[in-house]
C-alpha cells in the first residue's frame, strides 16, 4: 500500500470511528459493496481497503481533510540544498581537519550514545516526539476546519493521531 492509499484508509477510519454525523451504517455498507464490485472478493486486503476508502471518501467529499502529499520536486530541492550547504561548510574551515580531543566532538559523541541507549529501551507508549507531532497536527488540522460542521474536528484529530 502506498502513502496516498494509506492516508485515505486512515482518513476513512477516522470518519468511521469518530461518529461523524454524515457517515452512517448504510454508508459503510455501500462503501464495502462498491469496493467489492470494483476489485472483487479475491483481491488482497490492502487493495480492498484502498478501494473502500476511495469510495467512502468520494461519498463524503472529504477532499478538505486529505493530508498533503509529499512532492518529489521538494525532495530534489532539499537534496540540492543539502549538497550545496555541505560543499559550502566543507570549505569554510581553513584547517580541513577535525580535532578529536575538542569538547564539541565529545559532546556530539555523548549525545549520539545517549540517543542509542534511549532507542534500545523498550517502550509500550508512544514517545514524546510522536505525541508532540500528533498534537501539533491535530491543532493545525482543527484550526483549518474550525468553520466546518458535523464533527470534522474530531475526525481531523483522530486522523492526525493515527497518521503520526
Amino acid at each position: 500500500m502506498n502513502e496516498a492509499a494509506a492516508s485515505d484508509v486512515l482518513l476513512l477510519r477516522a470518519f468511521e470511528s469518530s461518529g461523524f454525523a454524515r457517515w452512517s451504517d448504510a454508508d459503510r455498507a455501500w462503501a464495502t459493496r462498491s469496493a467489492l464490485q470494483t476489485v472483487g472478493s479475491t483481491a488482497p486486503a490492502e487493495v480492498f481497503l484502498a478501494a473502500r476508502a476511495r469510495a467512502g471518501l468520494s461519498r463524503l467529499d472529504a477532499q478538505a481533510l486529505t493530508w498533503p502529499r509529499w512532492r518529489s520536486a521538494w525532495a530534489g530541492l532539499v537534496a540540492a540544498l543539502g549538497l550545496g550547504l555541505g560543499l559550502l561548510v566543507d570549505h569554510i574551515g581553513s584547517a580541513q581537519r577535525i580535532n578529536l580531543l575538542a569538547p564539541p566532538v565529545w559532546a556530539v559523541i555523548a549525545w549520539n550514545l545517549a540517543v542509542y541507549l534511549v532507542l534500545l529501551l523498550p517502550s509500550r507508549q508512544p514517545g514524546a516526539l510522536r505525541r508532540a507531532l500528533a498534537a501539533w497536527a491535530s491543532r493545525a488540522r482543527a484550526r483549518a476546519l474550525r468553520s466546518a460542521d458535523g464533527g470534522r474536528g474530531a475526525v481531523a484529530g483522530a486522523f492526525a493521531a493515527d497518521w503520526a
